[in-house]
């Protein structure tokens, strides 16, 4: 058989190719449109690219609608009738939709997947502005945007409805669901960006509900809304914000319950925002960063933040709340500040461990209840100023280093810090504080140095100030107490030199009692004035006790403790009997200067310890004279040293007197050794 080699060639010079195939594009998506039983709703392909859709209204009755990003629309008996429709002449024959002018037609819009987007424009009919928040009966009954899935976009624009709900979807896999919800129905709001905000008419007569779904939404809400505005969300960096002079009828909450923490959240009341009843925002693991400014809530605020990753920050300012203003932060550093703030009832801060940082601000409020602090173990601080409080303020510090500041402060009733074990660093003060109630500050048991200066103050009735067991200093000036003042100082001393305890000008209306415990303190006291038994006890350490230029209208008594003790009295007048008690240690007591004592003086340095070497001196300065109307009693104890014993000294200063009345006893409790200094010449004993 031949071979065939003209088949053979063929086969040889034949070439293979590709066939070019018809481009394709992804289709554009197609909304189903009808209107039955007087619903108008829109029906979403769920096209991967997204339904986009914009209504404008040509008047209350007739709309424009136009699909966006090639969106087209289909009609039953009609077909596709393309991207623009009036609904007031519908294309295919299809007959109009007739929608009542009384406010009853329902809205729905039912998207899927894909960015969806819907829009309603009614800038062009311009509604009547409603009166007194009443609706006029125009525009659409109750309102139902399911946005589905995917990054959708609603906005409102000059909106007249009942109620109107927003829905998102969860996306599957990987997908995001970024939603931006803007409502401007009866507000104020800057919509196309040229920094002049626009008025918007409309509003709603019902409720605003948006549901969102996971990933950051956005909702910015300018309107008039009849009842109430409620947010859900499940995930973390949404952000919902009432502004533009909204006026609610209701209430507002906003509540996110993420799974996990992974952002902050934003929520803001602000741009003179009227809400009728209570505002509730609730984060349950994530922070959020709260604003409510140049605003009014008819009832409570109350703001809660999870922990998440970062800390919290609360902003409350130029703001008029009718009820209870309640903020309570998580574990981290959390941030609260309220300025020119009236609160109808109380303010509470409940703060957690985290500690606050730069610190934490109240400052010219205006309260009818009182003001509430709880701080958890971080560190701490908390400045209230230039406020009129009510009822009363109460701080209370955890473990960690708090710090309180109070300035220009008007409290109708009582006044309580309670500042934990960590001590308060640069220190706490008081400026400027009156009280009309008690006063009670304490600090903890444990090793923290703690600082108090309370300047300028009146307190009404009583003031007790208990210190821990660190080093502590206390400093007072100007300040009236009108009933009993009583200070404890603790265990762990108040040093020495610049860092001893001074009282510069203090009255007190009741009695006056300080209290050291087993350190080295040191007290002075100038322009005291005590209406009642003053008493001054120093316990173990080295205690220093210096009162000059005061006045006491009842007993005065001054006790040492175990350690090495100094007492004077420099200029001092006492009404009452005079009591000087110190025990074991060489201790010092100067009555000196000048000074006038109506009762009877009793100094007993002998004590129960072991035996000593102490000083007495009792001398009035050139030109001056100090007098005993009731009598001196001076007891010494056993001395040390076998050749000599206590030391006193009586009037040997020149052209000086001392005189002593009603009797003078001199008494040695053991050897008989001791030293009278000089000639007690200037001694008059009458």
């Amino acid at each position: 058989m031949k071979p065939r080699t003209g088949f053979l060639n063929s086969i040889r010079r034949t070439r293979l190719g590709l066939e070019r195939l018809e481009e394709r594009e992804t289709p554009a998506g197609v909304v189903t449109l009808s209107y039955l039983n007087n619903v108008i709703t829109f029906t979403g392909d769920g096209n991967p690219t997204g339904n986009e859709v914009r209504v404008t209204a040509l008047s209350t009755t007739r709309f424009q609608i136009d699909g966006l990003n090639s969106t087209t629309f289909f009609i039953a008996g009609a077909g596709n009738v393309g991207g623009s429709i009036d609904t007031g002449k519908l294309p295919g024959g299809a007959p109009p939709f007739a929608f009542p002018d009384n406010g009853t037609t329902a809205l729905k819009v039912n998207f899927t997947g894909g960015p969806d987007r819907f829009e309603y424009d009614g800038t062009g009919i311009n509604p009547t502005p409603p009166p007194a928040n009443l609706l006029p009966p125009v525009g659409f009954g109750d309102v139902t945007l399911n946005m589905g899935a995917g990054n959708d976009t609603v906005v409102l624009r000059q909106f007249v409805a009942k109620n109107v709900i927003i829905n998102s979807t969860a996306p599957t896999g990987a997908a995001t669901d970024n939603d931006t919800f803007t409502i401007l129905a009866g507000g104020v709001y800057d919509f196309d960006g040229n920094l002049t905000p626009e008025t918007y008419q409309g509003g709603l007569r019902g409720s605003l509900t948006v549901n969102g779904a996971t990933g950051s939404d956005t909702v910015n809400v300018a309107a008039r809304v009849g009842v109430n505005v409620v947010g859900k969300f499940t995930d973390a960096n949404d952000s919902f914000v009432i502004r533009g002079e909204s006026r609610i009828g209701g209430f507002v909450t906003v509540t996110e319950t993420p799974t996990a923490a992974l952002g902050i959240n934003t929520f803001s009341i602000a741009e003179n925002t009227q809400i009728a009843k209570y505002v509730t925002l609730t984060n349950t693991n994530n922070a959020i960063a709260a604003t409510v400014t140049n605003s009014t809530i008819g009832g409570n605020l109350t703001l809660t933040s999870g922990s998440g990753l970062l800390g919290s920050t609360f902003d409350i300012t130029n703001a008029l709340i009718g009820g209870i203003a309640s903020v309570t932060g998580g574990t981290l550093q959390d941030l609260v500040n309220v300025q020119n703030v009236g609160v109808g009832k109380d303010l509470k801060l409940t703060m957690g461990n985290g500690g606050n940082g730069t610190g934490d601000t109240i400052n010219n409020l205006t309260i009818a209840g009182s003001v509430i602090v709880n701080y958890g173990t971080g560190n701490d601080t908390l400045s209230v100023t230039n406020s009129t409080i009510a009822g009363n303020l109460s701080a209370v510090g955890g473990e960690g280093q708090d710090r309180f500041t109070g300035t220009s402060l008007d409290i109708g009733n009582a006044l309580t810090l309670n500042m934990g074990n960590g001590g308060n660093g640069a220190g706490d003060s008081l400026n400027s504080v009156d009280v009309a109630a008690a006063v009670t500050i304490n600090y903890g048991t444990a090793n923290g140095n703690d600082i108090l200066n309370i300047q300028n103050s009146t307190f009404s009735t009583s003031a007790t100030i208990n210190a821990g067991a660190g080093l502590d200093r206390l400093t007072i000036g100007a300040t009236q107490v009108g009933l009993n003042f009583a200070y404890t100082g603790g265990a762990g001393g108040s040093g020495s030199g610049l860092n001893a305890d001074n009282i510069n000008d203090l009255t007190v209306g009741g009695t006056f009692k300080a209290t050291y415990g087993i350190g080295n303190d040191e007290l002075q006291v100038t322009d005291l004035t005590s209406v009642g038994i003053a008493t001054f006890l120093g316990g173990g350490g080295n205690d220093t006790f210096n009162i000059s230029n005061s006045n006491f209208f009842a007993a005065l008594s001054v006790t040492g403790g175990a350690g090495t003790d100094t007492i004077t009295l420099d200029t001092v007048t006492v009404m009452g009997t005079t009591a000087i008690t110190t025990s074991s240690g060489d201790d010092i007591v100067n009555i000196t200067t000048t000074g006038r004592y109506k009762g009877k003086v009793t100094i007993n340095t002998g004590g129960a310890g072991p035996a000593d070497f102490d000083r007495i001196t009792i001398e009035a300065t050139a030109n001056n004279e100090i007098t005993f109307l009731g009598g001196v009693s001076i007891t010494t104890g056993p001395s040390p040293n076998a050749a000599f014993g206590d030391e006193t000294s009586i009037g040997n200063t020149a052209n000086s007197r001392v005189v002593i009345m009603n009797g003078f006893s001199y008494v040695e409790l053991a050897q008989l050794l001791d030293t009278q200094v000089g000639q007690w010449n200037n001694l008059y004993i009458l």
